[in-house]
């Protein structure tokens, strides 16, 4: 069950990081933290979805 529920919270962070980059050259500071905010939290479940 806590993998499943992993599964959908990576997903849902990687279509937030690709509506956050899509057609966009550079970042603005309060994007470039959102991204590294989402890249940690997309890291903590997958470790928890390969456990």
């Amino acid at each position: 069950m806590l993998n499943s529920y992993a599964q959908r919270r990576m997903n849902a962070i990687d279509a937030d990081i690709r509506s956050l980059v899509k057609h966009q050259d550079t970042l603005t500071n309060g994007e470039w933290n959102k991204l590294q905010r989402l890249d940690r939290a997309h890291s903590f479940w997958k470790r928890i979805s390969d456990a």
